[in-house]
């Protein structure tokens, strides 16, 4: 990063550039290639300029691009086993289509067994493309414009990307279940302010109007048992050719104020009326024949009023009390993956959630302790369940539920050049009513007794950092961390297969800071007990497959920093 003043110091400018490039930790054996490695560069140009005494600008310019294989998926399981019911149909393809296919197991058959099964987590057979690439690229301008007592300020954006990626989810050399998917995207987006305060500075308020707008394709490719049809393979032969598209326009009008009924006691309110609109294009074409069988288009708009009133009160110079309540918003949609025809083209309707929120912010023994504590209640209603379960991937509005939690961050400085921080969360999630899904194959796999998708009951984080201060006036920092999760799903079924049970991860870094700050050395380790741990997992029981992705193993590594 370098700052680069112009024009007598007038316009201010900072160009930052960034290279990421480390190997995979996960190796395809069938031809060597790795996966999850990362290739990335990127640049950002930052500008601020006082146009005049008044009106200043800012605009920031930035670009990304990637070449990266696939994420690093593993085959945990084949039917038959636990969880997986597809055996006829893979039977069926073992018989029929796998001895033809000249690949070999490693137990010698020619059909897709166990054998493909890998002793490490980051090793697999899959084959297929390996393949995650990005490019992107985007600029933004904000112009704010003193008024006196009220602010004006102008914030246009816009942003483009392409990325292609693919994935082997069955993980062997056969080509059983595979998918690719060339994206294009662009979207604009126009936001302009006013704001002020009033009453002695007792009464502070923003307002305005937002406007977005975006264009997207989808040119994708779903290799399902390729060379089995039906009746012997899936009823509706899911091998597919897609092309989507979507347009869609977002309007909102908001506004919020603060004011400050005493000096130890404030009130906030606000509010967000918003309209979406969408339209979507489906276009699916059967490899198997080239036959078209969804080519439709729907459209749609959902309005949302979302307001939230809050209470802050100073009880003391180190401790502030709060309450909250709101409303939230999650626009609907249309499902695009259909598997008989347009009629699965489905709607889904808008998610919203009631949220309500008390806790206190303290600060003691002057400031060398801060405790913060809150409590929440939060009510759903028609939550947009997303169900993937090759072939059968949808959204539905499945359930109402409720969420009730509590938080506890501390930070502390119990000694000289000792610092320690913890936070704590506990969730309980659970869901109240069940719906059905939107379409004959669109089936929900949840009861009222299924757990939230990736909420774990508790999560702890904690970290403890001891700094000597040298004689040179150098200093040397020793870091450690501990983050900890109960178990928690990875699907909404609730597969155990592809459940993750409880686990932690320790990470620990040391520091050399020069006496006058210059540089910067680093000695860090990640994962330190090189625990095993899913970071997703998708389990398909009409494929008779469960696969995973697992979090990086132990690293090491050193750093050094400078400023010139």
């Amino acid at each position: 990063m370098v700052n680069v003043p112009l024009a007598d110091g007038k316009v201010l400018t900072r160009l930052s550039v960034s290279s990421l490039n480390r190997d995979g930790y996960a190796k395809r054996l069938s031809d060597g290639q790795d996966m999850g490695d990362r290739n990335a560069d990127s640049a950002r140009l930052q500008i601020t300029t006082n146009v005049t005494e008044d009106i200043d600008f800012h605009l920031v310019g930035d670009v990304t691009r990637a070449r990266e294989h696939s994420a690093p998926n593993k085959l945990l399981a084949i039917a038959p086993a636990p969880g997986l019911t597809g055996v006829p149909f893979l039977v069926n393809y073992n018989n029929l289509v796998a001895p033809t296919r000249g690949v070999t197991a490693p137990n010698g058959q020619k059909t897709l067994n166990s054998s493909f099964l890998t002793d490490s987590p980051f090793t697999t057979w899959g084959t297929g493309p390996n393949v995650n690439d990005l490019d992107l690229w985007g600029l933004a301008g904000t112009l704010t414009w003193n008024l006196g007592t009220v602010e004006a300020k102008s914030i246009t954006a816009y942003r483009e990307l392409q990325a292609t990626f693919a994935r082997d989810g069955d993980n062997t050399p056969f080509t059983y279940r595979e998918t690719f998917n060339d994206d294009d995207q662009w979207q604009f987006s126009q936001e302009f302010q006013l704001s002020g305060d009033g009453m002695d500075g007792r009464f502070t308020w923003v307002g305005g109007v937002y406007y977005f707008t975006e264009e997207g394709t989808d040119n994708a490719r779903a290799d399902l048992a390729m060379g089995l049809w039906p009746p012997l393979g899936p009823p509706l032969s899911p091998a597919t050719l897609i092309l989507n598209r979507i347009d869609n326009t977002s309007y909102a009008v908001f506004g919020q104020g603060n004011f400050k009924l005493t000096d130890d006691l404030s009130v906030t309110a606000g509010a967000r009326w918003n309209r979406d609109k969408k339209w979507i294009s489906v276009f699916n074409r059967r490899q198997r024949d080239q036959v078209v069988f969804t080519d439709v288009q729907r459209s749609g708009d959902w309005n949302a009023f979302t307001p939230k009133l809050g209470l802050e009160y100073k009880a003391s110079d180190d401790a502030m009390l709060y309450a909250s309540a709101g409303k939230g918003f999650k626009s609907g949609g249309y499902n695009a993956r259909p598997l008989a025809d347009a009629s699965e083209v489905t709607q889904y309707e808008p998610e919203t959630i009631w949220t309500y929120e008390v806790g206190a912010k303290t600060g003691w023994l002057d400031n060398r302790l801060i405790v913060n504590v809150a409590g929440y209640l939060s009510k759903y209603d028609n939550i947009q369940l997303t169900v993937n379960q090759t072939p059968r991937n949808f959204v539905a509005n499945a359930a109402k539920g409720t969420i009730k939690g509590a938080e506890l961050e501390v930070r502390a400085k119990p000694a000289k050049g000792l610092d320690f921080d913890l936070a704590v969360g506990y969730t309980d999630a659970k869901y109240d009513e069940v719906g059905t899904g939107l379409g004959p194959t669109q089936i929900l796999p949840i009861t009222k007794a299924a757990k939230f998708v990736k909420t774990p009951k508790w999560t702890v984080s904690t970290g403890l950092q001891y700094t000597y201060a040298m004689g040179d006036g150098s200093t040397l920092s020793l870091r450690g961390d501990l983050s900890a999760y109960s178990k928690f799903y990875n699907d909404v079924a609730n597969t155990e297969l592809v459940a993750q049970s409880g686990y932690g991860i320790v990470n620990s870094r040391l520091t050399y800071t020069s006496p006058d700050d210059s540089w910067t050395l680093a000695l860090f380790a990640t994962n330190l007990t090189d625990r095993r741990y899913f970071v997703s997992g998708n389990a398909s029981a009409a494929f008779g497959l469960a696969e995973a992705s697992y979090g990086r193993p132990r690293e090491w590594g050193v750093t050094l920093g400078a400023k010139f």
